[in-house]
């Protein structure tokens, strides 16, 4: 194994444990409240009823009310570390919701480290995290909209060449081609049906252009959150395709 695989490694430990503080900064300024809510929307249970060991006296004890913001903190680290949730559904909770700051999670690696096509930074992460970060649409009318002012806001912040409507295998096309290597497929959906069928579209598109990102807006007014946050971790962790979703209100 060459020196990209070690540093990729490295680099995965180290993103890991950032998030990992990061998230752990975060909750700490929650209230109950909302470490309620994150518990039931992204485990959909809350402690109550389970059985912890005090971290203090090591003794099996039943949490019962009033459920304490430890108690709550234990629940979530316990299923991260069961593997139930990720820290990225954690992450993308917290941002989506507005708990943390714009570019709270912004992650830059601190070992400089090559990676996959020998490039010393990952463009591709670099250019979504950018997109992530600073890309904040009008209220789109739909998708082909959303389109537009995504590419606009491509051409300021990247001085690539962008093809719309890329050709794709079986005579489809790929939303957005960036630099000809970066696609983007722009998702307004409307309900769960969509969701699932942008699964199988990546899932054809990711083999002609393996660096796909799936950019989903929600609609708030349609309660699609769990939804969106369910799905776009099926796509990372079925196809590893990151996602971006942007929080807001369709116009018209």
């Amino acid at each position: 194994m060459g020196s990209g695989w070690l540093a990729r490694r490295r680099e995965e430990k180290e993103k890991k444990e950032y998030f990992f503080n990061k998230i752990d900064e975060a909750i700490e300024n929650l209230e109950v409240p909302q470490l309620k809510k994150i518990c039931l929307d992204i485990i959909g249970r809350t402690p109550k009823g389970l059985v912890r060991k005090d971290p203090k006296s090591g003794n099996e004890y039943q949490i019962t009310d009033p459920i304490t913001i430890d108690e709550y903190v234990w629940l979530l680290a316990d299923s991260i570390q069961k593997e139930l949730i990720t820290l990225e559904r954690i992450r993308d909770y917290l941002t989506n919701h507005k708990l943390v700051p714009n570019g709270f999670f912004t992650f830059e690696s601190k070992t400089n480290d090559v990676t996959h096509d020998g490039s010393k930074k990952d463009e591709f992460t670099t250019i979504i995290e950018t997109i992530r970060k600073e890309f904040k649409p009008e209220r789109p009318t739909d998708e082909e909209h959303l389109q537009s002012q995504l590419v606009q806001f491509m051409r300021t912040q990247f001085k690539k060449e962008i093809q719309r409507e890329a050709p794709a295998r079986h005579n489809d096309k790929v939303d957005i081609l960036l630099d000809n290597r970066f696609a983007f497929e722009v998702k307004l959906p409307s309900d769960r049906t969509a969701l699932r069928n942008l699964m199988a579209q990546l899932e054809e598109y990711q083999e002609q252009y393996p660096l796909i990102c799936a950019i989903i807006f929600n609609n708030e007014d349609l309660n699609l959150t769990n939804d969106i946050n369910d799905y776009s971790e099926r796509y990372k962790q079925k196809l590893g395709i990151p996602t971006i979703i942007i929080s807001g209100n369709k116009r018209g």
